[in-house]
């Protein structure tokens, strides 16, 4: 154990608080095992049939010693406590870190999923801000077939909406087929 206790003084000897605090902790190992000896031999000595007073006098004085020397390393550890800092292992943070980013992800998850995304984004594209590509496209084409200098027409308007998106081609294609536009009376799932 005091290869342990060693072992842990030499390691932990890379601040001076650290440092302070082994070597507090490795004496009072070392004063607390002379002690538990000492008090063996006082035991031993006091149930002999012929106690030797002097032997037990000097063990008990040196016991006393020890335990003031044990009170002093307890001290030394207590003053170089405020020196020493709590560290977090790497893993830990990086693990806090993922938690957190995780938690963020699944808020929004929630949010969009209640429908506040789509609040939010209405909100958005009601100042113009964060429009779909293809609702600005869109945009810009009915725009330029609404001007009377320029080429464009209906027809190139809906030929650029079914080339953009299937599901409009698709609509459009069956819209052409059962009935004029609007009195078809086929849902959009079949």
């Amino acid at each position: 154990m005091r290869v342990l206790a060693a072992i842990l003084a030499i390691v932990l000897a890379g601040c001076s608080a650290t440092r302070e605090i082994a070597s507090g902790a490795v004496d009072i190992r070392a004063h607390a095992e002379s002690s538990k000896g000492r008090f063996a031999v006082i035991g031993a000595e006091s149930a002999s049939p012929a106690p030797d007073v002097a032997r037990i006098a000097h063990e008990s004085t040196s016991g006393i010693d020890e335990q003031d020397a044990i009170i002093a390393a307890t001290e030394r550890i207590v003053s170089a406590i405020p020196g020493v800092q709590d560290t977090t292992p790497w893993w830990a943070v990086l693990l806090t870190r993922v938690i957190a980013f995780l938690a963020a992800l699944g808020a929004v998850a929630v949010a969009w999923y209640l429908g506040i995304g789509t609040l939010l984004s209405r909100l958005l594209w009601s100042i113009g801000l964060c429009l779909p590509r293809r609702a600005r496209d869109d945009a810009a084409l009915a725009r330029a077939m609404l001007d009377p200098e320029r080429a464009e027409g209906p027809r190139e308007y809906v030929a650029a909406r079914r080339a953009a998106d299937p599901a409009f081609d698709a609509a459009f294609k069956r819209t052409g087929k059962a009935s004029p536009v609007g009195t078809s009376g086929s849902s959009a799932c079949p």
